[in-house]
């Protein structure tokens, strides 16, 4: 990631980087073979380098890592003998400063073998 800014010398340059790890289990269980309630819980291991933030966490100065709480709540509907696949629902990130709840929907194409 990379912002510029123009300044009284010429163009300022700011770099950041930002890495995402996930981490989180789901239960399909709930429903038939072919139309099921999916529910999900983890945990997203965020690290924000120099420069960038998380809400008002971060700063130009140092590195920052957040762990932020997950939440998954969906639709799948996937054929038992394989095919089509589609999957829908809410993600929610727990523990953001700032923005306590941020709900993220999705939606995945795919197939099953």
């Amino acid at each position: 990631m990379s912002a510029s800014a123009p300044s009284s010398s010429g163009t300022d340059t700011a770099h950041t980087s930002f890495v995402a790890i996930p981490l989180s289990v789901s239960y399909l269980g709930i429903g038939s073979l072919r139309h099921m309630f999916e529910v999900g819980a983890g945990a997203t291991i965020a690290m924000v380098g120099e420069g960038g933030s998380i809400g008002n966490v971060g700063s130009a100065s140092a590195s920052t890592t957040l762990v932020l709480g997950t939440v998954t709540t969906g639709y799948r509907f996937q054929p038992a003998d394989g095919g089509f696949l589609f999957r829908g629902g809410l993600s929610t990130f727990i523990g953001i400063p700032d923005a306590p709840v941020i709900p993220w929907p999705y939606v995945a194409l795919g197939g099953a073998f």
